[in-house]
């Protein structure tokens, strides 16, 4: 019973999450589509990043997940938002989000190195470390080859083994991994706030 409660919670959430997330990329759709924001290039990019923002606050607000209804809101917009904005707008977004992107991947490693002076107390077990990063590879070759392998049968252009090669090591730098797993690896006595 608890199982099929969990399982009913989580197709729930997710579900709603999804919903919130598809609506509001298509209400942004909407929008610069037919409204005449695009004689205004820097409202309709401000618009399309606070929609998009807007969109992990409202799922947060009503007890969903924001990570999911912005994944679904960024699929929406990237589909037919992105495609109904000017010229100047799509350029000015591109370069916003990859000024974004290029801040949170610094600021990660930034933070690792940092962790290994300010968190007290580290305690390295080489046996640990070692089943890390067996467990790590054995995990990304069980994902990257056997799923080419099934998509192979169904595609025309193949994903040639070198390209599996390529995605199998290109998963092993963690800046998102580092950052997730040493959140979820602090001592049960740390602040609160900072767990979440």
């Amino acid at each position: 019973i608890i199982i099929l409660k969990a399982l009913g919670e989580f197709i729930g959430i997710f579900g709603a999450s999804f919903l919130v997330g598809s609506m509001m990329g298509c209400m942004t759709a909407l929008i610069t589509k037919f409204t005449q924001i695009k004689q205004f290039p820097q409202l309709e990019s401000t618009l399309f990043i606070l929609m998009s923002y807007s969109t992990f606050l409202l799922a947060e607000v009503l007890h969903l997940t924001g990570i999911v209804a912005v994944l679904f809101c960024g699929i929406c917009q990237a589909h037919y938002t992105y495609n109904n904005l000017s010229k100047e707008s799509r350029t000015i977004t591109r370069k916003f989000f990859g000024l974004l992107n290029f801040m949170a991947e610094n600021f990660i490693f930034s933070y690792v190195g940092v962790s290994m002076f300010t968190f007290p107390k580290h305690k390295f077990d080489p046996a640990f470390i070692f089943g890390s990063f067996v467990a790590i590879i054995a995990g990304r070759a069980a994902n990257i080859y056997p799923l080419s392998f099934l998509l192979n049968l169904g595609r025309q252009t193949k994903i040639t083994p070198a390209l599996q090669h390529m995605l199998f090591l290109s998963g092993l730098r963690g800046a998102i991994a580092f950052a997730l797993s040493n959140l979820l690896c602090l001592p049960v006595d740390y602040p609160s706030q900072y767990r979440h």
